[in-house]
Formats: structure tokens, sequence, C-alpha cells
């Protein structure tokens, strides 16, 4: 195993977008603490997605380790690339057997043919799970081929049973026996709408 080492600093190298006050409140890992790359990590994944709100989907973050093997001590150097600004080019749905295309389009924050923005993406998804209509909904990034700035946004949703159906049964001395039927179908032929029926008799 060897020795721990500790944290002695985190320096930021690369471009930042002269923003790096802003990445600088993003890091996890402190100095005077156990080295653990578990904060590296996530560190790294959260400048990523920072970026991904400057419309730069490429961006590649490096973490380099200079050590110290006679005071264990590590120094941390995290170094940038944004890359490329990319748009978005399409944005395709597949897994709605039922549900139209246009209820879920007309949740998007993040629209084709503009500027990649990671916020607006994650908004676009928390939307489109506040439905109600999905048991799941992932959205994957992909390069669109020979291209140098565009991306496409799979959207893959899985359904799940949105009807509902009640039977009572009741018995008094004044209404002798009584039945209700209920039936309630949210997202009603995937048009978004709910439609319910109850009949008491």
């Amino acid at each position: 195993e060897g020795s721990q080492f500790v944290v002695s600093s985190v320096e930021l190298d690369g471009y930042y977008l002269g923003r790096d006050n802003e990445f600088k409140s993003l890091i996890t890992v402190k100095p005077g603490r156990t080295y653990n790359i578990t904060d590296i990590v996530e560190t790294t994944k959260a400048f990523s997605e920072y970026f991904g709100n400057f419309g730069f989907a490429f961006a590649r973050i490096e973490p380099r380790s200079e050590i110290d093997r006679q005071t264990n001590q590590v120094k941390i150097i995290l170094q940038a690339d944004p890359s490329r600004r990319a748009y978005v080019r399409r944005i395709n749905i597949s897994g709605n057997d039922r549900t139209k295309d246009d209820i879920i389009r007309r949740e998007f924050r993040q629209m084709e043919s503009a500027w990649y923005d990671g916020d607006k993406i994650k908004l676009s998804k928390d939307r489109v799970n506040r439905l109600g209509f999905f048991k799941e909904v992932d959205i994957d990034t992909q390069e669109v081929p020979s291209t140098m700035d565009q991306v496409d946004l799979n959207v893959n949703v899985v359904e799940k049973p949105t009807g509902m159906l009640t039977l009572g049964l009741g018995f008094s001395n004044v209404e002798k026996a009584t039945l209700s039927i209920g039936i309630q179908q949210d997202n009603i032929f995937g048009s978004g709408q709910n439609l319910g029926l109850q009949i008491s008799t």
C-alpha cells in the first residue's frame, strides 16, 4: 500500500474561459486532506459539466499529480482544454411507443441548431421526467461524424402504464347494494391529456 499522501495544493492550468474563480468553487479536493481519487474524479466531472453550460461539449480535463515523497505530499494540477464549441444538430427521440414526439419535444429547453447548453439539457430531462409517463429518461450526446462542432442528442424513454381501474361494492340498510366503477387514463392516446370516467349505481 505504501504511505498515505496529503494534498498540499490544487492548481488550475489551461484555459478556463476567464472564469477561474467559478471553476475553483467546484473543486472538492481540499488541501490538508488525505489524497482521494474519488474527489478528483468528482471535480473533473463537475468541470466538464460546467464547460458544457457554455457550449463546450468536448472539454477535456486532465488531472496531474506532483508527488513529494519526502514529505508525503501531493500537488494536484487540473489541466483544462475546452476544445471547440458545439451546437446541437438534431434531437432524436426513441422508446415512445405510445406518447407522441411533440409531447416530449415541447418540454425541451435545449433547441436544435442552438449552442449546446448542459444546464438546458438537464432541465429538459427533468421536465420530461415530471410528465409522469416514463419510468426512465436518458439523454446521450453523440458527435456527428465528419463534423468538428456538431452533436446529436439521443433521447431514450421507457414508458410506464398510465391507466387505472377501480371497482367498489358496498351495502347499507338504506340503499341496499351499491356498485361503483372508475377508469382513469393518463396520457390518453399518447396526447398528454388525461381522461377519467366514474359510474356509481
